[in-house]
């Protein structure tokens, strides 16, 4: 939650830098409560772990409760002062283990994207959606992680099941932590067409097997 005083109190960790604007609890647009958590990278920005990112990282593998079966769900919010068209991508969401993630939640052209497989060289894109700019989406995902056949990822978007993906979604056995924000390899390169980036956050929730769609909605 980003709601009371000590917002994401339970993220395993933040890769955020130093300067004001890369995260923000702000009051509007909030989609349930009463704050949302402003994230906001810049192609000038120094790097941040190698990269021009913010992002928060909720759980962290086995250490931190994540098992094979897992569930994960939030609302994002794209402005258009912020989230202009673009050529090049960027990760909104990563399931990362190490190197480029194997299973990530990306955007580009305007278009939301699920890429996933169990080698660099395998990973699959899936559309998933337009981005509606100035208004919330919502997203349920259902995980069987894993590199090998019993593998699995479910999909909803604003309550539609839009995505089945059987099979590898992860390199090796080491369950991934996961994370939420912003990342753009194009700005550390300086190849995009725009020179920021903004995203709103708000109802994050992570859940075990023993969750449901119903119990994750993002709008209960």
């Amino acid at each position: 939650t980003v709601e009371g005083s000590d917002p994401f109190s339970t993220a395993h960790d933040w890769d955020v830098g130093a300067w004001d604007y890369a995260l923000q609890f702000v009051n509007a647009p909030a989609y349930k409560g009463s704050r949302s958590a402003r994230f906001e990278i810049q192609e000038d920005q120094e790097l941040v772990a190698t990269g021009k990112r913010s992002e928060v990282t909720i759980i962290k593998g086995a250490e931190e409760g994540m098992a094979k079966e897992m569930w994960y769900s939030f609302a994002v919010y794209f402005p258009t002062n912020g989230y202009e068209y673009d050529d090049e991508r960027e990760v909104i969401n990563q399931w990362y283990q190490s190197g480029s993630p194997a299973t990530s939640l990306r955007t580009q052209r305007d278009r939301i994207l699920l890429e996933s497989g169990n080698t660099p060289d395998t990973r699959v894109k899936y559309d998933v959606g337009a981005i509606t700019k100035d208004k919330w989406h919502t997203f349920v995902m259902h995980f069987v992680h894993s590199y090998g056949s019993d593998g699995l990822i479910e999909l909803w978007h604003n309550g539609t099941k839009k995505l089945t993906i059987k099979g590898g979604n992860m390199y090796d056995n080491i369950l991934p932590k996961w994370k939420i924000g912003l990342y753009k390899s194009a700005f550390k390169y300086e190849t995009s067409d725009v020179t920021r980036r903004v995203i709103y956050f708000d109802n994050v929730k992570v859940g075990n097997a023993q969750s449901t769609y119903a119990t994750m909605d993002p709008s209960l």
